[in-house]
């Protein structure tokens, strides 16, 4: 131990020799174990005894003189490397080390009691109990104070002497279970906790009344550090608590004076024991999650400022903070230590690429964005040209992502430059749209001329002049083509120029981000893509030849096929149930075309048609019930542009023409119009009965009174139903008139 001060209070004069630096650390705890800092030592030695004898300062005898010998030969050994000790501390007086101990925490004073054996048998006498205490009173920094049941060295040890377990000695045990008062192993928890409810099976010998007397976890070996309502034991805890608990029950069996009283006493205290056990524990855990959360948000503030510092030096390269942004929770950012140059020479290649990558798509977001926005005005400009115009003119108009692509129009949109496009810079290309218009509209006619037949009213090597009359072999209804683009989702079938000009091709792909939808437009796409359809055309032949009076091929064009609006009946399909009849659809002649362009197998090699009745006709149209499309949000006034970007169903188009406009019997075609004709299909064909026993001329006999006439399979069925004649038989239960 340290040198007391003598009685004189006078201090030796100091002796000038050569002293020798040993180690701290004494050679007994060289092992690289710890050393055992538990309970405090009771000793009796008198106060003025060396308390330092373990780590005394050694002096020797200076060595002798000898005469330098010079070797070229010999190397210089290497020169021993200065190891530190604490030469001062054992030469002051006990007064003034406990004076300088007191100013430490407890975790300093049992890393201290670590430090040498000198130190430990200092620390650990009851003579340092003073120090402890002071330690945990004032210099604790908010720990849960020391149990009455443990010293305060090994309280200390508990919460701050390293992670090993107390059992087995494995290493990286963080929880400590404060009820048990260990420091354990998930392992050593299994072999050594003991479940309540299996106590009587394996201590079958002792009372299950002592568990109330000794202190439970509710944390089990197998619940993965998780709470839970059942009660653990420390098995070692069982053993000496039966033991003394039996002792007293000895006494009370032998009727030993007080024995009772002293058994109630026990358990009451113990009891109340075991109640301040957990009541601690419950502080010690918040005292330790609170740890661990300080700890966490400290290791967060480390993580922030690492990704601050990795943000500034790439806003230094010339990114923004939307490029880096992806990049905060990867392992290279996401860590608690300080960012250095060496550190950011090694994750700068690693995290380059991603911020590269989130800056291209930020890019990518910010041009389609900008496109986005410029096809928009694009759009407005183009609905302002399309209000000047007669709104039925708006069927043969190119759509939208055709007028992008017309060359004006798309170097504004595609413009390299980052300015938004204003209505002022689209005045020249608005300009050049009628051009467009009158170019586009040519180029449509003469390749449709150039792909009709001869015949049609184009020799060859003749080019026909624009004509807006009917007569004109655009216009004529045997002029059928069909659409060949392969992205096509509309009606292939175009019949004239109405169907051509009108057809809204699918053309372009839709890609959609995160906050706005942009259209991106096939650079491939030339146009409209289509064919002469020939068996189109000789559908349309075959239904001209059937009319009454006789029509000329060459004079009939799609709009007067549509003022007649016949029914005909395609006699290559065959007879069947068709629309509750047994018979044949009837359709409209465009319906007909559509039907054989689409039946391409053997049984429609030829087109045969039959043309009902005006009777049949006027009769089927009354069952067909109104156009499908007349619920459709595709009708447009045709007086005013009202509708352009608002579209209405039928009646309410009918409706604001009679009362805007003042036409009290509104004509289709001529005040409102369908905007995309070339997609309507017209009404639900009907069934026409045909075939033998299809016409109603059968009658039941069983029913006298009953003048119901059936076609030859429906007197069946009725005999069948209402008279339970499974077997009719002509002329016995039905008859024919």
């Amino acid at each position: 131990m340290p040198v007391t001060r003598r009685q004189s209070g006078r201090l030796p004069p100091p002796i000038r020799r050569t002293l020798q630096v040993v180690s701290v650390i004494d050679a007994d705890t060289t092992d690289g174990t710890e050393s055992s800092v538990t309970d405090l030592e009771h000793e009796d030695e008198d106060e003025s005894a060396s308390d330092w004898d373990g780590g005394r300062v050694q002096r020797k005898q200076p060595e002798k003189k000898r005469a330098k010998v010079t070797s070229p030969n010999l190397k210089k050994s290497p020169k021993q490397k200065y190891v530190a000790a604490l030469t001062i501390l054992p030469t002051m007086s006990l007064d003034i080390l406990f004076e300088i101990f007191c100013l430490l925490n407890p975790a300093t004073l049992l890393n201290l009691a670590r430090t040498s054996k000198a130190f430990r048998d200092t620390l650990m006498t009851r003579k340092a109990i003073t120090v402890w205490k002071h330690a945990w009173v004032y210099n604790s920094d908010g720990a849960p104070a020391c149990p009455p049941d443990m010293s305060e060295p090994r309280w200390a040890n508990l919460l701050f002497g390293g992670t090993k377990c107390q059992e087995c000695g494995a290493s990286s045990i963080q929880k400590i279970d404060f009820a048990l008062r260990r420091r354990v192993c998930s392992s050593c928890l299994k072999k050594n906790l003991v479940y309540s409810v299996s106590f009587p099976k394996r201590f079958p010998d002792f009372d299950t009344a002592i568990l109330e007397l000794i202190p439970h976890t509710n944390v089990g070996g197998w619940s993965h550090g998780h709470a839970s309502a059942s009660k653990f034991y420390w098995e070692a805890d069982i053993y000496p608590m039966a033991q003394e608990f039996g002792q007293y029950q000895r006494n009370v069996h032998i009727h030993k004076p007080g024995a009772k009283d002293a058994l109630k006493k026990f358990r009451e205290s113990r009891m109340k024991f075991v109640e301040d056990v957990l009541e601690h524990a419950e502080v010690c855990n918040e005292w330790i999650n609170n740890i661990y959360e300080s700890c966490r948000q400290d290791a967060e503030a480390r993580k922030c400022v690492r990704y601050d510092a990795i943000v500034r030096r790439f806003k230094d390269l010339g990114y923004e903070a939307t490029d880096i942004s992806d990049i905060k929770y990867l392992p290279q950012v996401n860590v608690d230590r300080e960012l250095t140059s060496r550190t950011w020479a090694r994750i700068q290649p690693q995290l380059e690429p991603h911020v590269q990558r989130t800056k291209q798509r930020r890019v990518a977001r910010e041009r389609a964005a900008l496109l986005h926005e410029r096809r928009k005005m694009v759009k407005q400009v183009y609905g302002s040209y399309k209000k000047t115009l007669v709104p039925m003119q708006w069927i043969y108009l190119p759509t939208l992502e055709e007028i992008y692509l017309m060359p004006d129009f798309a170097d504004l949109i595609n413009s390299a430059t980052a300015e938004p496009l204003r209505v002022e810079t689209c005045t020249g290309a608005l300009r050049a749209l009628p051009g467009y218009l009158t170019t586009r509209a040519d180029r449509l006619r003469q390749e449709m001329l150039a792909m009709l037949p001869a015949e049609n009213g184009k020799e060859e090597g003749e080019v026909l002049e624009f004509s807006s009359s009917e007569t004109d072999p655009v216009f004529l209804a045997k002029s059928v083509f069909i659409c060949t683009s392969a992205s096509c989702k509309s009606n292939r079938v175009l019949i004239s120029w109405s169907g051509v000009m009108s057809h809204d091709c699918l053309i372009a792909s839709r890609t959609s981000y995160s906050y706005m939808s942009t259209y991106h437009v096939d650079p491939a796409f030339k146009g409209l893509e289509f064919g002469f359809s020939e068996r189109g055309a000789a559908a349309v032949s075959a239904l001209v030849s059937l009319l009454e009076p006789k029509r000329q091929l060459d004079e009939i064009s799609s709009k007067d096929l549509d003022d007649l609006d016949p029914r005909f009946v395609c006699m290559n399909c065959p007879i069947a149930k068709a629309r509750g009849v047994h018979g044949r659809l009837a359709m409209s002649w465009r319906q007909c075309v559509l039907h054989h362009v689409e039946r391409k197998d053997e049984t429609h090699v030829l087109s045969q048609w039959m043309i009902l009745p005006k009777d049949d006709e006027q009769r089927l149209k009354r069952q067909e019930g109104g156009d499908p499309s007349y619920n459709s949000l595709h009708w447009s006034c045709n007086h005013c542009p009202t509708h352009l970007d608002n579209l209405q169903r039928r009646n309410a188009a009918i409706e604001h023409v009679k009362k805007m406009h003042a036409e009290a019997q509104p004509r289709e075609n001529k005040d409102f119009f369908h905007v995309k004709p070339s997609q309507r299909t017209g009404p639900l064909p009907q069934g026409l009965a045909m075939g033998p026993g299809a016409s109603k001329d059968f009658r039941c006999l069983i029913c006298s009174k009953n003048s119901r006439t059936f076609i030859e399979s429906g007197v069946k069925a009725h005999l069948k139903d209402k008279h339970q004649i499974i077997t009719p038989v002509q002329n016995e239960h039905y008859s024919k008139s």
